[in-house]
């Protein structure tokens, strides 16, 4: 499941920014792709629809990589 996490996460995100999910890296900052707050939106909702799990607004400042991302949601999953 947790590998499963990774993928599903990296293919979200590729789709908000428009990358093939085999070029990100957990690393990297979302602001390097030029995400905005509507991108992040955009990757909350999808993820969130995606694994059935709520993210909070404090949720939303947390992140700013994709490794942060990828840790959120395990965090959430393990939650439920």
């Amino acid at each position: 499941m947790q590998e499963n996490i990774v993928k599903e996460t990296k293919e979200i995100v590729a789709d908000v920014i428009g990358e093939t999910p085999e070029l990100l890296n957990s690393t990297q900052l979302l602001e390097d792709f030029g995400v905005d707050d509507l991108d992040k939106m955009q990757i909350i909702v999808s993820c969130e629809e995606r694994f059935n799990i709520s993210f909070s607004e404090d949720d939303f400042d947390e992140f700013d990589t994709i490794g942060k991302l990828i840790t959120l949601v395990k965090e959430k999953t393990t939650e439920k």
